[in-house]
C-alpha cells in the first residue's frame, strides 16, 4: 500500500484532505488513527457531518495496535501487554531489589515510579533501548562521579525493568507495539487494503 504525505502550514486545510480521503474510501473501511482519546469523538462528529455514518472507524494509536493484533494469525500474535498497574508492582520490585547510589534516595520518595516509567515509555517510542542510553550517558558523565553514578543507576534500572518483562513473558505498551508491528511486517498479507490515514501527530 502507498504512503502519501500531506504537508503544509498551519490552517492549510490539511484536516480537511484527510477527511475527505477517509470518506472517498469508505469502501474499503478505512481507518483513522488520532493522538488522544478526545480527538477520537470530534472526527467521528466531523465524519458525520460529511455523511460517513457507517463505514470506517476512528481509533487511537492503541487501537490501531489491536486492531493489527486481531488480524494476524494466531500463532503469531504477541501476547497483550501488561496494564499500567503491573507495570508498576513490577518496577516497585525492581526498585527494592536495586543496588542504587545516585538515585536511592529518590526511589523511595512518592511518583518515582511513575516518573521513571514515563521517562521509560519515552525512550522506548524513541526506539532507544539501555544500551543507546548508557552509551550516550556516558559521554555526559565523563570526568564527573556524580554523573557516573547517577547514569548507571538509571540506565541499571531500566535494564532490571526490561529483564523483569521477559522474565514473566510480558510486554508494556511500547514493547508490544514494536513486537506488533515486526509481526506485521513479517506477514504483511494479513493487513490486506484496507487504508490508514493518520492525523495530528
Amino acid at each position: 500500500m502507498p504512503l502519501t504525505l500531506i504537508t503544509g502550514p498551519a490552517n492549510s486545510a490539511k484536516a480537511g484532505e484527510v477527511l475527505r480521503r477517509f470518506v472517498a474510501s469508505l469502501d474499503q473501511d478505512p481507518l483513522l488513527v488520532v493522538p488522544r482519546v478526545d480527538d477520537v469523538e470530534h472526527y467521528q462528529r466531523e465524519l458525520a457531518a460529511r455523511g460517513a455514518i457507517f463505514g470506517g472507524a476512528v481509533t487511537t494509536f492503541g487501537g490501531l495496535m489491536r486492531t493489527i493484533v486481531d488480524r494476524l494469525d494466531e500463532g503469531s500474535r504477541p501476547p497483550a501487554p501488561l496494564g499500567p498497574l503491573g507495570r508498576e508492582r513490577l518496577l516497585a520490585r525492581v526498585i527494592s531489589d536495586a543496588q542504587l547510589e545516585s538515585l536511592d534516595e529518590a526511589a523511595g520518595s512518592p511518583g518515582f515510579r511513575r516518573a521513571l516509567l514515563t521517562l521509560i515509555a519515552e525512550l522506548q517510542r524513541a526506539l532507544v533501548d539501555p544500551p543507546q542510553l548508557k552509551r550516550a550517558l556516558a559521554s555526559w558523565a565523563r570526568g564527573a562521579p556524580d554523573r557516573r553514578r547517577y547514569a548507571t543507576d538509571l540506565c541499571g534500572l531500566w535494564d532490571a525493568y526490561r529483564r523483569a518483562l521477559a522474565a514473566i513473558g510480558r510486554r508494556d505498551d511500547e514493547l508490544h507495539g514494536s513486537a506488533t508491528v515486526a509481526a506485521l511486517a513479517a506477514a504483511p498479507e494479513t493487513w490486506g487494503q484496507r487504508p490508514v490515514l493518520l492525523y495530528g501527530f
